[in-house]
């Protein structure tokens, strides 16, 4: 059972990772005013973006299979409600990320929008996992 905490734990890390530099490179894509530039952007952000979503689904897959393996204690736990429900808005987010990465790569959007959800999704998720860990300790 530690081995399957453990690597969700590194999955999730690696999938924030890849959440949390996104926002930056829409906020570079979006202050840069060279063409140039902006498609390297482009280019970078769709393959970070393909890179950290099989985290997502591994990070899912393996917290599924804890749960599965104690579901009594899990689905009782006020805790785990609480991260079901961040999990979902992260998927979102994630969602969301990849329809800004869609937008720049078919160069349909100079999305300042992206920099605003960027930065204040990016706090979200901070602060709520940091509850989610104090609530789940």
């Amino acid at each position: 059972m530690l081995w399957l905490k453990a690597f969700h734990i590194i999955f999730v890390v690696c999938w924030f990772a890849g959440l949390f530099y996104l926002p930056r490179i829409f906020v570079y894509y979006a202050a840069s005013e060279h063409s140039a530039v902006r498609e390297q952007l482009a280019v970078m952000a769709r393959r970070l973006y393909r890179f950290v979503t099989p985290f997502m689904i591994i990070a899912i897959a393996l917290g599924l299979a804890m749960v599965a393996r104690n579901p009594d204690y899990y689905l009782a736990s006020t805790w785990m409600w609480v991260k079901l429900g961040g999990v979902g808005f992260l998927v979102i987010y994630h969602l969301l990320c990849g329809r800004y990465v869609r937008a720049i790569n078919e160069l349909l959007a100079d999305t300042p929008l992206a920099q605003s959800i960027g930065a204040r999704g990016r706090d979200c998720v901070l602060e709520g996992y940091s509850w989610d860990a104090h609530l789940a300790a």
